[in-house]
């Protein structure tokens, strides 16, 4: 198969670049959620975390879903979906 020039492009390889981040954010979160022992009861807003570590994971997300939308925006224009109306 051969490469489009667009899959070359730096905006591509960086978005590539950026989708790895986004995993390893992601799944390092997900861990530190999952194993943290709970510092409030369930019932507050903020469960496992107390108000400062909610805001903390809060903005982590927040960065994590932005470097998606990056990464999605990148594969969007490395031209792999095709030209066609579904791609």
């Amino acid at each position: 198969m051969k490469n489009t020039p667009t899959a070359e492009s730096p905006f591509v390889k960086a978005a590539g670049l950026l989708w790895l981040v986004v995993a390893i954010i992601g799944v390092i979160s997900a861990i530190v959620t999952a194993f943290i022992p709970p510092a409030v009861s369930p019932d507050w807003y903020s469960y496992p975390y107390t108000s400062a570590g909610f805001r903390i994971a809060e903005l982590v997300f927040v960065l994590n879903h932005v470097l998606l939308l990056l990464g999605i925006l990148g594969l969007a224009s490395s031209g792999a979906f095709g030209t066609g109306l579904l791609g």
